[in-house]
């Protein structure tokens, strides 16, 4: 079963989702059923952190549009390779660890899913980092990792 997204995972999304717009944090913690000191608390962390930017007082928005990553195929080609030295290719396939050609953020998310069953959630989000970290770098990967995380 899928785990449900953190609080600060769903704020990061819900701006992530508009990054040109200065969302106020009252109207974030409406349409996030979220307590307004614990969403103002999350925010302030992540304005320090720079996921978010302070527009004004109690206005934040995303701190840069979100990107597609730039190459889902290589990473996704990275991965498996990673894999198949690992487990060998038969393993992969009884696993249901076989990802497309050309997948789509919706692939990896469902493969980042069963890679958590598989692995656990702390080493699978580890390897994810790790290998889409050669081909994005360290904070795409990063980006990448929370866009897996967030249903």
């Amino acid at each position: 079963m899928p785990r449900r997204p953190t609080v600060t995972q769903r704020i990061l999304a819900y701006y992530e989702e508009r990054p040109t717009e200065g969302i106020p944090a009252s109207q974030a913690s409406r349409d996030l059923a979220v307590d307004g000191k614990v969403l103002a608390s999350i925010l302030s962390r992540l304005a320090r952190e720079g996921s978010v930017t302070r527009v004004s007082r109690g206005v934040y928005r995303a701190a840069a549009a979100p990107r597609s990553p730039p190459d889902l195929a290589g990473v996704s080609r990275n991965l498996q390779r990673t894999l198949q030295r690992t487990f060998g290719e038969a393993a992969l396939v009884r696993m249901e660890l076989v990802l497309p050609e050309a997948p789509g953020i919706e692939d990896l998310r469902a493969f980042h899913e069963r890679l958590q069953r598989r692995l656990g959630r702390a080493a699978a989000d580890e390897l994810v980092r790790r290998v889409a970290a050669g081909s994005l770098g360290e904070d795409a990967s990063a980006a990448l990792l929370r866009r897996l995380q967030a249903a």
